[in-house]
């Protein structure tokens, strides 16, 4: 019995364990020396490990493969376009590539990917991308999360400088999705629409920031064509230029006609500026613009600024949960504006508009005050935030024990009666 059983398990078929194919810039101690050879030798499973070192080249991922690519570091492990090309392309779909650790540069596109892959890239830094932005995925039923990574220095002549990603292809796929968490994507420029961020599908924002990126068209830091979530995060400084006649708006936030739910974060400081055409409506949403629903809950919207209409937010119907919007600024509707047939906005509980001449409530309490807050910037937490000074009407009016339980945006713990908006006060 025991020779029969020893002979049926030798006829069972080995199945390979994952290995680790190394790189380094030298090619010793048995290693590629090009990060292109080491994944052309990987196969499904395995792990690319890329030692310290600047790689100057264009890696293409061709076959279908599973594989890991890491680095030592973004600021050690870095792969160079030199001023050209894509820098890291995943060509095959139905693929699932990891890659960790590896600062991605100097590109005239930093990564990019078509329909049906699934990319996770954490501990990144995309840099300095010229022409067609940090990341670009094009593609149906493609994934994107994107963790602890800087995207910074990034241009479009299209749309998406730090990240561009669209459903092309197939309709009978899944729009395409992106995840951005623990990030920061900072200084990008698009001549179309997103500065920061421009997806045709369905985004989700966690604890990231999305600062100081510019789009000629709309969307300065973000423009989105799909529902979109945003938890955590800051969204500041960012612009729309107004170079064209047919549409400028959302500083901050543009989003169509879809959903928009934002909770826990700051939107501050953002800015659109009208077209060329002055007959045409533009200028529209300096912080935030929607048509569809928009959802705030523990939101801060604040000195954002549009020279047309809805200084912080311009939305379709608007519901609010112990938020602020105040201290923007427009010639018309200088905090918000809602373009609900309705024309009113729905709140629950507490909240503060500071004016809401174009945005009544038509239900709850809603503080028409100074709410008194002060600069953008880090009051702890990983993200900047608004903190509210002492006597703010804004302080202590929250009584609804479900709007009160969650951390506010900086992690910091809230306990009935809670402050309006993002930051809770000591």
């Amino acid at each position: 019995m025991t020779v029969l059983l020893l002979a049926l398990l030798l006829c069972l078929p080995t199945v390979a364990s994952a290995a680790t194919v190394c790189v380094n810039t030298t090619g010793t101690g048995g290693c590629f020396p090009t990060i292109q050879q080491g994944v052309d030798a990987a196969v499904s499973g395995d792990t690319v490990d890329v030692a310290a070192g600047s790689y100057f080249e264009h890696v293409v991922v061709a076959k279908k493969k599973r594989i890991r690519l890491q680095g030592a570091g973004p600021a050690a492990t870095t792969i160079d376009g030199s001023g050209t090309g894509t820098v890291l392309r995943i060509e095959s779909p139905n693929q699932k590539i990891t890659v960790v650790g590896i600062g991605i540069r100097n590109g005239q596109r930093g990564l990019a990917f078509g329909e049906l892959v699934k990319v996770d890239i954490s501990d990144c830094a995309i840099t300095g991308n010229i022409g067609e932005g940090g990341i670009s995925g094009d593609g149906a039923g493609s994934r994107a999360t994107v963790t602890r990574c800087t995207i910074t220095g990034n241009s479009n002549t299209g749309s998406g400088g730090g990240i561009r990603i669209v459903s092309s292809g197939s309709s009978s796929l899944p729009r395409a999705r992106l995840k951005v968490v623990s990030s920061t994507i900072r200084g990008n420029s698009a001549d179309g629409m997103g500065g920061g961020i421009y997806i045709d599908g369905k985004p989700m924002l966690v604890d990231s920031t999305v600062d100081d990126n510019s789009a000629l068209y709309s969307g300065g830091g973000i423009s989105a064509s799909g529902n979109m979530t945003v938890v955590g995060s800051t969204i500041s400084r960012n612009r729309t230029l107004g170079g064209d006649a047919a549409v400028s708006g959302g500083g901050g936030i543009e989003a169509g006609d879809h959903v928009v739910t934002v909770r826990n974060s700051t939107i501050s400081g953002n800015s659109t500026i009208s077209g060329v055409n002055p007959s045409s409506t533009k200028g529209l949403g300096g912080g935030l613009l929607a048509q569809g629903r928009v959802q705030l809950e523990h939101v801060t919207v604040a000195n954002n600024t549009s020279d047309n209409q809805g200084g912080g937010i311009l939305t379709g119907p608007l519901r609010l949960k112990a938020s602020l919007i105040a201290d923007n600024s427009a010639p018309s509707g200088q905090d918000c504006v809602t373009t609900d047939p309705t024309g009113t906005v729905t709140a629950l509980g507490a909240n503060l508009i500071e004016d809401a001449t174009l945005c009544s409530a038509n239900s709850g309490v809603v503080i028409s005050a100074d709410p008194m807050l002060g600069p953008l910037q880090n009051n702890g937490g990983t993200t900047e935030t608004q903190a509210l000074l002492a006597g703010s009407p804004a302080l202590g009016v929250v009584t609804t024990a479900a709007l009160c339980k969650a951390p506010d945006q900086r992690g910091e713990p809230r306990a009935v009666p809670c402050d309006l908006g993002a930051c809770e006060a000591p």
